[in-house]
């Protein structure tokens, strides 16, 4: 008896071809070279997130030590000695700090102002952290 050719029964395969491994392998390998680049940039913003918040404490230790000064001692001249910690050092490369005292804004108080900027490793310049404080004489305007 002859079948006709859609209905004859098929032979039941119990092995991948050649193709389909192939096939299988290269999806695989793209998406493992997906998955490397991601993991790749997810650690570079970490280390640019972690660089950015050793910055930030690093001047708002700075300004704490600044503000807790007395009002005769809070001067341009006095806050040049300042320098970063050793850890920040190290964290942040080629770091430039600056710190400025205006006394002229106010002539009730003096306008401290910490800017901290450092080089990436392509050598340009990280948008630098920036903190401003007031301070005033205590017991009032003398």
């Amino acid at each position: 008896m002859k079948y006709h050719p859609s209905l004859r029964p098929h032979k039941t395969r119990r092995a991948f071809t050649l193709v389909e491994i192939t096939a299988t392998s290269l999806m695989v390998a793209i998406a493992m070279t997906l998955t490397l680049q991601v993991l790749a940039l997810v650690s570079f913003e970490r280390r640019g997130l972690d660089r950015r918040q050793c910055a930030l404490q690093e001047l708002a230790n700075q300004m704490e030590h600044f503000t807790s000064l007395s009002w005769e001692d809070l001067t341009a001249e006095g806050t040049q000695k300042a320098s970063l910690s050793e850890r920040a050092k190290a964290n942040l490369p080629g770091a430039e700090y600056v710190v400025h005292i205006d006394p002229t804004m106010n002539p009730a108080g003096k306008r401290v102002s910490l800017s901290l900027r450092w080089r990436t490793r392509q050598g340009t310049w990280d948008a630098p952290v920036r903190l401003s404080a007031w301070v005033f004489p205590r017991g009032g305007v003398r």
